[in-house]
């Protein structure tokens, strides 16, 4: 994801310095963003993060190099495994602000999405 959105950068002419930011803070904004799009969470939180454009060739280690990334940090916590009863109601609660419909007939324990109103 991260390299998807280096090259959309890049070809716009800026980077974000993903070494200043913060995992648990980015991935914050990014599951506000995702919960309630369009009021622009994610681009407020990367703001002071924009700067030059950096060559492709420069990448691999700026991104390799990203606190967090390697699984050992304190912050890669997650809420548990979705056979928990309370991980899975926040999973349910998540969906149904969304709008998302799951399929009945799907093994509901793999979270397959029918559709999208």
């Amino acid at each position: 994801m991260l390299v998807v959105h280096t090259e959309l950068c890049h070809r716009a002419g800026f980077c974000i310095e993903w070494h200043r930011t913060s995992k648990s803070d980015f991935l914050t904004a990014l599951s506000t963003e995702i919960a309630t799009p369009g009021k622009g969470i994610l681009d407020a939180y990367l703001l002071p993060f924009v700067g030059e454009n950096q060559e492709r060739e420069a990448w691999g280690g700026m991104l390799g190099g990203l606190p967090g990334l390697d699984g050992k940090g304190s912050d890669d916590a997650v809420a548990g495994n979705y056979t928990d009863a309370e991980v899975s109601r926040q999973y349910r609660e998540f969906e149904r602000r969304r709008g998302y419909q799951i399929d009945p007939s799907a093994d509901n324990s793999n979270g397959l999405i029918k559709d999208r109103p």
